[in-house]
């Protein structure tokens, strides 16, 4: 949380979108991410977690998708220098595939296709798929960052509720084996639970997936 006149002006600038902040506030991002380097971090992730267009319009900021992750990327890879990675982090659309919900697949392809073109024609080391809930819409956004560029390495993570089971009802075991089919370089999951509970997933799905295993977990459960 951040206080004093320095941020003053802090909710003005968001305007209900944090990834504006990359255009509108690059020093509370550079900030961010230099308490992450002082803290001994060797890869950081840019600030364009919910910055695609469909996420970006309802603000009126659809037209600056581009322009919001090459700013993401910039900012990081400034804070980051020679010796740590940056990460372009892509995450949900926040709506369901047909015929779950209203978006048709080939739409989520072009959408994921935008930004990982901005993310990886500003320089990003890899790029990591997080907190889907949704593993199709987790494939079409692997389709789309493939798209773009056939080489570089994908992190691909789910987000698990509270027994241990994505959306759609599956195990950690049966997720990371569906994980594991995708052209991705490492498979994991991250949010909704404390460390504890991501140790547990990780000890079920390591022996399902050759693959290396990655785990962000929350602090703990989420306070309402």
């Amino acid at each position: 949380q951040y206080r004093g006149d320095r941020f003053a002006n802090f909710h003005k600038d968001v305007k209900g979108n944090n990834e504006l902040l990359s255009l509108t506030r690059p020093d509370v991002i550079a900030d961010i991410h230099e308490k992450y380097l002082a803290a001994g971090a060797d890869l950081i992730e840019t600030n364009t977690f919910g910055a695609n267009r469909l996420k970006l319009t309802p603000h009126g900021l659809g037209e600056q998708t581009s322009d919001i992750n090459a700013a993401g990327v910039k900012i990081a890879k400034k804070a980051a220098g020679k010796d740590v990675f940056v990460a372009g982090s892509i995450g949900p659309l926040g709506k369901l595939l047909e015929p779950m919900g209203p978006v048709p697949p080939q739409e989520a392809q072009q959408i994921y296709i935008e930004q990982a073109t901005a993310l990886i024609e500003n320089g990003v080391d890899l790029i990591i798929l997080e907190t889907f809930s949704h593993l199709p819409t987790l494939k079409i956004a692997v389709s789309g960052v493939r798209k773009v560029s056939s080489d570089i390495p994908i992190l691909a993570q789910m987000t698990l509720s509270e027994n241990l089971e994505i959306f759609t009802g599956e195990k950690p075991e049966q997720t990371v084996v569906e994980l594991s089919a995708l052209p991705v370089q490492a498979v994991g999951f991250n949010c909704s639970v404390g460390p504890a509970d991501m140790l547990e997933a990780v000890r079920m799905a390591r022996p399902a997936t050759n693959l290396p295993l990655s785990a962000q977990p929350n602090a703990g459960a989420p306070q309402k």
